[in-house]
């Protein structure tokens, strides 16, 4: 076979030791090696035949080394395209309540007191029966999310076990997860989610510490939410439950200007508590959602979130947080939206396929990513003109504002990111993709503190 060096490669421009080794990165693969800076010198200029077996065999299996004749672009958007036409997983988000306790400053969803009645849970129920007879499905995902799902638990309670009754007499695999802003998340509403309704994810977004969290995530009648909330995490990340049920709790912080320079006195609250270990914590840069502007308003610049968010995954590594991906994987798809198979419904019946679709005033107004609404009799049509449900195809041709991600190396990485945010003009690139080479190093660092660098050759 007649190769030639991948165009999907990260090489940082120094190297990482007296021997002057070089760190690899496919962003292809996901995966990165050590090579040395002979050979990277001969892999750069298309010289392979003095390299050992071994290694070539590495560098081909870890997608450094391809096939001359390989389209490497056609190849990865087949990879999402062909991961499309196989899925057997039909991934619901429910969005049981339109109401929220809470009046965050950035939130783009307009609130109001509308919760699921029962004909409409009963619609979704005949909604998910019809999903199945169009499709031999081997998963269930469901996704509980809002305004706020705890402000219909009844809905979840009853949806559940139908929906659950449902898999069992189709032999078909149930997971649950649930986005909710924590408030009520008590202990004892906590051990009925995860005993009785099967619920062993949660993400619950909480900004900075006290101070800033209580300024931006307050109650609409202004009144502070972080000790509740936080209490609630604690009781629930140390509670019997949460390890014998494999429970998993991920916070979310949204950062802003405003709470920017609290994030290293979060990450230190979280290590007092002793849950640094139990808990996911990530970080995401404030955008606009449903129209908000509120990156144009708080909002950080992507170099000055990507920068800052390095500095807090040292300091998480060094504190012994629970571990958290450094180098980004290759991925098979991006979202809900490029998906066949992924819906969501919320509590007016209205079925669409994007996170920001729901409650949101600019939404409301355009319907182009409407699917239908469950509350009517008139029937659904699913055809190819929903806009974004091609994406791949839209990345081929740079339609909807995605050229950007034809040519860009992470592609295999992000496929897109956020193909909402391209469809209204806003760029979406991840933060990986301007501080790559610091996660390059803090990996291999993480990796190779104890061992040598042929371990983590062969590891990576």
């Amino acid at each position: 076979m007649s190769l030639k060096l991948s165009s999907y490669l990260i090489v940082p421009k120094t190297h990482i030791d007296s021997k002057k080794n070089y760190l690899v990165y496919s962003t292809r693969s996901g995966n990165s090696l050590v090579i040395n800076e002979k050979t990277l010198s001969n892999l750069q200029k298309s010289i392979f035949t003095n390299i050992p077996e071994e290694l070539k065999r590495k560098l081909i299996e870890n997608k450094i080394l391809v096939d001359s004749n390989e389209n490497e672009f056609e190849s990865i958007i087949n990879v999402f395209k062909n991961a499309k036409k196989i899925d057997t997983t039909l991934s619901l988000v429910i969005a049981p309540s339109a109401n929220c306790q809470l009046g965050c400053d950035y939130c783009g969803q307009i609130h109001s007191k509308t919760n699921m009645n029962i004909d409409l849970e009963r619609n979704i129920i005949n909604h998910i029966t019809k999903k199945l007879n169009c499709k031999e499905y081997k998963d269930i995902e469901i996704v509980w999310y809002g305004g706020e799902p705890l402000l219909s638990i009844k809905s979840i309670e009853r949806l559940t076990d139908k929906i659950k009754s449902i898999c069992d007499a189709n032999k078909i695999n149930y997971t649950s997860s649930m986005i909710t802003n924590g408030l009520n998340l008590n202990s004892r509403n906590f051990e009925n989610l995860v005993l009785k309704m099967n619920i062993k994810s949660f993400q619950i977004t909480v900004d900075g510490t006290k101070n800033t969290h209580d300024n931006s995530r307050h109650t609409k009648e202004l009144k502070p939410t972080f000790d509740i909330i936080f209490n609630n995490i604690i009781k629930a990340a140390k509670s019997s439950i949460y390890l014998s049920e494999n429970v998993h709790i991920s916070i979310r912080v949204n950062v802003h200007k405003n709470n920017v320079n609290e994030i290293d006195d979060l990450i230190d609250f979280l290590y007092s508590k002793e849950i640094h270990n139990k808990v996911d914590l990530y970080f995401a840069a404030v955008h606009d959602w449903g129209n908000n502007k509120a990156d144009e308003k708080i909002g950080l610049s992507q170099n000055e979130f990507a920068e800052r968010e390095i500095d807090w995954l040292i300091k998480m590594n060094d504190l012994g947080f629970k571990k958290s991906t450094i180098l980004p994987p290759a991925i098979t798809g991006t979202c809900m939206t490029t998906s066949d198979d992924s819906e969501l419904i919320d509590a007016t019946g209205k079925v669409s396929y994007c996170w920001e679709v729901p409650y949101t005033d600019e939404f409301i107004k355009d319907t182009s990513l409407t699917i239908g609404n469950l509350n009517e009799a008139k029937e659904m049509t699913y055809n190819k003109s929903f806009p974004l449900r091609d994406w791949f195809n839209d990345i081929k041709s740079g339609t909807n504002n995605s050229s950007n991600c034809k040519n860009c190396i992470f592609l295999p990485n992000c496929g897109g990111a956020c193909p909402i945010s391209w469809y209204k003009g806003n760029p979406a690139c991840p933060s990986f993709k301007f501080n790559i080479e610091d996660r390059l190093i803090m990996e291999y660092l993480s990796v190779t503190e104890n061992q040598p660098i042929e371990a983590f050759v062969e590891n990576n």
